[in-house]
């Protein structure tokens, strides 16, 4: 206890740093997760009270959980080219519009080329998720980039 008051408090977090990012990662995951407990246990209860026996499906999970998981998916693509502690939201923005746009062509064309017949959602889902790779490997391809003679090492890191 009296380590504690010697301590002096940490910096608080600015209103955009990858801690902002990461509460609110989790907050969506706790909603999410309180959305399939309520499909859940909802029937379960209804059927305990007497109230009738009800079905919570696919369509229940396609309508609450996925417009849940796709702003977690741009928040966690976003989150490794964030600063801790404060970032501006521009810098940012710099940052990730090469991935967004190699990402949105990399799908489309990817969304073209096996099914030309496809939903929004469907093209929207793959655009996140090579957006949230690419984002995920700028750090190790840009460290090994940068400890073994720049782009060369890229070449090498794919080969191996």
């Amino acid at each position: 206890m009296a380590r504690a008051a010697r301590e002096k408090a940490a910096a608080p977090s600015a209103g955009f740093s990858r801690e902002s990012l990461l509460l609110n990662q989790h907050v969506i995951l706790v909603t999410a997760a309180v959305s399939v407990l309520l499909g859940t246990l909802y029937p379960l209860i209804l059927d305990a009270l007497g109230l009738g026996k009800i079905s919570v499906g696919p369509p229940y999970f396609a309508t609450v959980f996925v417009p849940l998981m796709l702003p977690l998916a741009v928040l966690i693509g976003i989150g490794p080219l964030t600063r801790w502690k404060q970032d501006d939201p521009t810098t940012v923005m710099r940052r990730l519009l090469p991935y967004l746009i190699g990402a949105t062509v990399s799908g489309v064309a990817l969304l073209y080329a096996v099914a030309q017949h496809m939903s929004i959602m469907t093209a929207l889902s793959v655009v996140i998720a090579l957006w949230v790779f690419a984002t995920a490997l700028r750090r190790p391809v840009r460290t090994r980039a940068q400890s073994q003679g720049g782009w060369r090492s890229v070449h090498a890191l794919s080969s191996a």
